[in-house]
């Protein structure tokens, strides 16, 4: 029996901004499907290690690595 599967390649962005003074900074963070440009996924939060995983955990379960 033989599989066929299709690649799927997404993109990652990220896009500054800040609420009132530039000290409450926050980072709108986006994941697109790089053919159709669909949002699959997206975060607003600080730019560290907590909010990447955020968002990562917003994938759809068919995206995520097994």
């Amino acid at each position: 029996m033989q599989h066929t599967f299709e690649a799927v390649i997404l993109e990652v962005d990220e896009m500054w901004s800040f609420v009132g003074n530039k000290t409450n900074d926050q980072w709108l963070w986006l994941v697109m499907h790089r053919r159709t440009r669909q949002i699959l996924a997206f975060h607003v939060g600080k730019r560290n290690k907590a909010s990447e995983e955020a968002l990562m955990n917003k994938l759809p379960k068919d995206l995520k690595k097994a």
